[in-house]
């Protein structure tokens, strides 16, 4: 395969001619499980439903130094990012690994597993060797920067008032809303999306691809709400859980956008102050 030319994870890089480098690089095979069915009255099978599972990669670390001191030191920086609590110790939390081949950069998700230090001797000569494996959680590599779209809030639907109503107690129920587009969708493979809307605004929502999202809910200025497809998460802030506020049930988990095709997209909900807005991103994905 290609040469590897950059791996970036947890914050550290290994790349040629630095103290952290890769000498081997091995993408494993991805498995497949079936629902087919045997056919018990003739010779066929009926094919069934085909689920892709993603590999595990293995690597070969050389961890180099110039002193055995400094080898073992820079040993310890490359384990704590493999055994990094912020992902291996909270559920459904995968790392991110970025990888460049033939000057693309590329991410796939998944979690550090494996660390095996090969001969700790071989420190006292200025460098060590170490096979680790990264099993992967999900068996598309994305494109390593996002695609964006940003729509700002737009005042409510007047039509049809002959005058302005100025009473301070004045409260709008439904809020104006702002119509775009993501462009065609690039990559090869069906891809997630993420969208996060930034407050104040209160019942903020949007559609995607046919399909509409509101919650019930108030963001306060400097909050944010996060949907993302691939984890299948509606969050504020980033950390508290709030898809219980969504208004009436609609699937998130595993929605895709369709590579190839124009997605419609627009962004609602009431805020006074016209500041609120809502950013649509995805990540081009490819098989």
């Amino acid at each position: 395969m290609p040469s590897l030319e950059k791996l970036e994870v947890g914050g550290l890089t290994f790349k040629d001619f630095t103290n952290f480098w890769v000498r081997e690089f091995e993408m494993g095979p991805e498995t497949v499980e079936t629902s087919d069915l045997e056919n018990p009255a003739y010779d066929d099978t009926y094919l069934g439903v085909d689920f892709h599972r993603a590999p595990t990669w293995t690597f070969e670390f050389v961890i180099e130094g110039k002193t055995e001191g400094e080898v073992l030191d820079n040993l310890d920086r490359v384990k704590a990012v493999w055994r990094n609590p912020a992902y291996t110790k909270k559920a459904g939390t995968p790392a991110e690994l970025y990888y460049t081949i033939a000057g693309r950069r590329r991410l796939v998700y998944g979690r550090p597993r494996r660390f095996a230090v090969s001969n700790i001797q071989t420190a006292q000569q200025g460098f060590l060797t170490v096979l680790a494996e990264f099993k992967l959680s999900d068996p598309l590599n994305y494109e390593g920067t996002w695609e964006t779209n940003r729509l700002d809030a737009v005042p409510p639907d007047t039509r049809g008032l002959e005058e302005y109503l100025t009473e301070d107690t004045l409260t709008t129920e439904v809020g104006g809303t702002r119509q775009g587009q993501l462009g065609v969708i690039a990559g090869t493979a069906p891809t997630p999306f993420k969208v996060t809307i930034y407050g104040p605004m209160t019942n903020p929502g949007f559609t995607i691809a046919g399909r509409r999202y509101q919650f019930n809910m108030t963001l306060a200025a400097g909050q944010r709400l996060e949907i993302d497809s691939r984890l299948g998460t509606v969050r504020r802030n980033g950390t508290t859980n709030m898809i219980h506020t969504m208004q009436s049930p609609t699937p998130i988990k595993n929605i895709r956008l369709t590579p190839g095709k124009a997605v419609e997209v627009s962004f609602f909900g009431v805020d006074p102050t016209l500041t609120a807005y809502a950013v649509f991103a995805y990540r081009p994905a490819r098989y």
